[in-house]
């Protein structure tokens, strides 16, 4: 795919995107009774800082390098990390766009549908740049922008569910699903901590945000809790590994000198 071609793709979708979100934050309907619901101002709160972020994660497509003499240099190449994850992102930005048009007209069950097939097009965008198939050490950018775009689509999701999801309490299993859920995405989005904080986030909202659902209400901060336990066990091991193999190149490394000396 051309640079053109990406370029074009990841503006007009966000532009779109973002228009139409607005959209439907402004004019929501007030006459929803929500199961349960992201608080509207942690959501709204969420949906500009990730505005903010993508802006700034799209203006690399553009914005040609100077090198420090001032001269202009060779037109900007984006790390290939973010050419493949573009136009899995425009497409999210085209489930949204979708979203806010059903969710406007009150068609909750299409919304659904929607939020769903985004929320596992963000997993696999997520999945296929953490799958080592691009080295993205060097674009930390792609990958928060993934990742906060896949706590976005579990928030979108829970949202809809909320609107048309019955009053009566969940059974436990149901509970123990969701969060099983949150723990397994914490911890396979590792060793960085983007996602489940942002999942964090996702579940402060829902816990903040409008309820008649007791059952939901109570349950998310006990997946909460169990989030951060799992991103500090997450740490911990990750932090041990660094170790080890900082120590076994330092053998290496001591018995190669070892080797030139006789």
């Amino acid at each position: 795919m051309s640079l053109m071609l990406v370029r074009l793709l990841g503006l007009t979708t966000f532009v779109c995107n973002v228009f139409l979100q607005t959209g439907a934050v402004i004019f929501e309907h007030k006459s929803i009774s929500y199961a349960y619901s992201p608080h509207p101002y942690m959501f709204a709160g969420y949906l500009l800082g990730q505005a903010f972020l993508q802006a700034l994660w799209l203006l690399r497509l553009f914005v040609d390098p100077w090198d420090e003499s001032g001269s202009k240099t060779e037109a900007l190449t984006p790390e290939a990390s973010q050419l493949a994850y573009t136009p899995i992102y425009a497409l999210g930005n085209a489930c949204l766009s979708a979203w806010a048009i059903a969710w406007l007209q009150e068609r909750y069950e299409a919304a659904q549908w929607i939020s769903v097939v985004n929320t596992v097009l963000q997993l696999y965008g997520m999945f296929f740049l953490k799958s080592g198939t691009l080295d993205t050490r060097k674009d930390p950018l792609t990958v928060l922008a993934s990742k906060t775009c896949t706590a976005a689509a579990l928030m979108f999701m829970w949202k809809t569910c909320g609107a048309i999801d019955k009053l009566s309490p969940p059974p436990i299993t149901e509970q123990f699903h969701s969060g099983a859920v949150f723990l397994v995405l914490t911890i396979a989005s590792g060793p960085d901590p983007y996602l489940g904080l942002c999942l964090l986030y996702v579940l402060a909202s829902l816990y903040c945000g409008q309820y008649h659902n007791i059952g939901w209400h109570q349950t998310f901060p006990w997946i909460s809790a169990a989030v951060v336990i799992a991103m500090g066990i997450d740490s911990v091991v990750g932090y041990r590994n660094k170790r080890n193999v900082a120590g076994t190149h330092d053998i290496e490394s001591g018995m190669r000198e070892a080797e030139c000396k006789t």
